[in-house]
């Protein structure tokens, strides 16, 4: 069936591609045909990926889910062709924020956006419109909207549903298709592909997500056959299937399991969470049906029972990776916390206890075993760490606790005392060769507040409550934060360079010198720019992006007391710029740039002392603030 579904979604893709990249004017839209979780919005953005960059930036996706206001529509619409579709979503959905704000301060109404709007389409372009079926939208209004894009700008229209229910809850869909709609193709569902994307490790950003990418793909024969045997035909939970199952198999990092294991536990839990959440087990109370689907079958279940047995041939029941209850339990999202599945792991007849376990851990685990395999444990340990092989932070932590508990306990040849100084030493070595992990959580790290966590990888720190454990943390955030801020300065620096063309780069990084704790409100890097030239390239963003950086520039300086002088007089400077270098501007753009001036750059205690000195028969206020900015 997959190979079938393959060749017929490649020929769907094909037509697709043609539709999209063809210069030819067409006078029809294009709709994509599936059931729910067929992988519909998937294929698309599979064909999506493979378009030249120059016929990718015409397209314009909008997900209907939820609207019901055709004048919403146009403005989403709107958006897109101001902001260009280089931006990424998240900062779309920002700045959509701020220009809606700004419509209702106004009190401008929405209704202008029917038809008048529609002239901001100067090119013509592709737009996408998914989740059809899921919108309150009038069957006329959207295939209107659909026939005005073709027919009058010259744009291609795209829509994704499915038919069967659009037919259902649009009864003149069916009338009015035919007018709009003049090639559809049908999606069928693709296990294969959408496996093989989910194990794509070239779109993964760290070293234990690629592993785990490669133990999914040892086993992904056993997910394969369990999908095929489910007979759901519903990617979509698939999908979710192996995000849940992705979790697990980090947890095993700790715990690992062998090969068998790897493809007993993505074979057992695949079929498990497909038929909880979509076949015939749904309802079924999770008690009851471990009572009856492993054993001791009661009368009145055995039918439902032997249906499951006979689709699933590829279980052990007597010997699965984890029970089956809790297998159970974990699938129907029960209040099971992750230390609980390494728990049972460990149990599992596939864990393989030493081999590829950090030596940090097999010393954690000293109580489970007598005293000569604990000093073999600890001799790998002090190798690693002679050979300086923990950097990430967890790693070092918990290392750096057991040092100190081996000292105290005297199983070491040193005072607690001398294993803080070693700790302490091995940090500033893992600093000076620039050794630490890249992967340190910058939210969760500050000088004044210390680290806040107290396990790793699911196992408690040792020494966790004594002093001596808690100076080491200190002493490591301190470094760490060191390490931030230098690569925090550096990265904003390389995004200004193309912040015009992506300002949602630069803001994320700024915003990283903006944490409410303010951690790096000491870390500068707009002194290092000239005002001028930033001005310059400010007036070149649109008036909503200005708007934004205005908000984030405000915050930090009037939030933090930390800021350093030079960046304060930088700000100074690029203050007297947005108020004074705006003579050639369009009036209302020299009004928004003296709105923008008041509510975000102009000091609070110099505009008090301009209003003194002014009512006591001094220069015009803004001249004095002026003097002062």
């Amino acid at each position: 069936m997959g190979s079938t579904n393959n060749s017929l979604n490649l020929n769907s893709e094909r037509l697709l591609r043609k539709y999209i990249v063809s210069e030819d004017k067409t006078d029809y839209a294009f709709l994509i045909d599936g059931a729910w979780g067929a992988g519909k919005t998937f294929f698309v953005e599979n064909v999506l990926e493979s378009l030249p960059p120059e016929i990718k930036g015409k397209c314009v996706k909008v997900s209907l889910h939820g609207i019901s206001d055709i004048n919403f529509l146009y403005e989403e619409l709107v958006f897109d062709n101001f902001y260009k579709k280089r931006m990424r979503s998240k900062w779309k959905k920002l700045t959509n924020g701020f220009a809606r704000a700004t419509f209702k301060r106004f009190r401008i109404d929405s209704s202008v956006f029917s038809e008048a709007v529609l002239n901001v389409f100067e090119k013509p372009k592709i737009y996408i419109f998914d989740d059809i079926e899921r919108c309150g939208l009038k069957d006329y209004e959207l295939l209107g909207l659909a026939d005005k894009l073709i027919s009058t700008f010259g744009s291609k229209v795209v829509l994704i549903a499915h038919q069967e229910e659009l037919l259902v809850k649009m009864p003149e869909f069916k009338k009015i298709r035919e007018k709009v709609i003049g090639k559809t193709v049908k999606v069928n569902p693709s296990p294969e592909i959408v496996l093989n994307d989910f194990l794509d490790k070239s779109k993964c950003s760290r070293k234990n997500e690629v592993l785990c990418k490669e133990i999914l793909g040892s086993a992904q024969d056993s997910i394969f056959r369990a999908y095929e045997e489910s007979s759901l035909n519903n990617l979509r939970l698939l999908k979710r299937a192996l995000l849940e199952l992705e979790h697990i198999f980090k947890l095993t990092q700790g715990a690992k399991l062998n090969q068998a294991g790897n493809e007993a536990l993505a074979y057992a839990y695949t079929a498990f969470y497909l038929e909880y959440h979509g076949g015939d087990i749904k309802n079924i109370d999770v008690d009851k049906l471990g009572e009856y689907w492993f054993g001791g079958l009661g009368e009145e279940d055995k039918k439902l029972a032997a249906l499951i047995n006979e689709k699933y041939k590829n279980f052990n029941f007597s010997k699965e990776v984890l029970p089956a209850k809790f297998m159970l339990e974990l699938v129907s999202k029960a209040s099971l916390s992750d230390q609980d599945v390494l728990d049972q792991l460990e149990l599992s007849p596939y864990y393989n206890q030493i081999k590829f376990e950090k030596s940090w851990r097999s010393v954690w685990r000293w109580s489970q075993k007598n005293a000569e395999e604990v000093e073999v444990d600890i001799a790998r340990f002090e190798s690693d760490w002679t050979k300086q092989n923990f950097i990430e932070f967890g790693d070092i932590m918990h290392a750096a606790g057991i040092k100190i508990w081996l000292a105290r306990i005297g199983v070491i040849n040193m005072s607690v005392e001398e294993s803080v100084r070693e700790s302490k030493v091995y940090i500033d070595n893992i600093y000076s060769h620039d050794q630490f992990s890249a992967e340190f959580p910058y939210e969760s790290l500050s000088v004044e507040n210390g680290f806040l966590a107290t396990s790793y990888e699911n196992l408690g720190y040792f020494e966790s409550d004594s002093s001596e454990f808690a100076e080491i943390t200190r002493y490591l955030v301190q470094k760490v934060n060191c390490k931030l801020k230098g690569n925090i300065r550096k990265d904003v620096l390389i995004a200004y360079k193309r912040w015009t063309e992506n300002p949602q780069s630069f803001f994320e990084k700024l915003s990283k010198l903006d944490r409410h704790d303010g951690g790096f409100a000491d870390t500068s890097f707009f002194e290092y720019l000239n005002a001028y030239q930033f001005y310059k390239d400010f007036l070149r963003l649109h008036a909503s992006v200005q708007l934004s950086l205005m908000i984030n520039i405000s915050v930090r300086h009037r939030s933090a007391s930390k800021i350093p002088r030079s960046e304060k007089i930088w700000l100074r400077k690029f203050a007297r710029y947005v108020y004074t270098e705006n003579t050639s501007l369009h009036k209302l753009d020299q009004e928004r740039m003296r709105y923008m001036y008041r509510n975000f750059l102009k000091n609070d205690q110099m505009e008090m002392l301009a209003q003194t000195l002014n009512r006591r028969g001094f220069r015009s206020k803004d001249q004095l603030l002026l003097s002062y900015v």
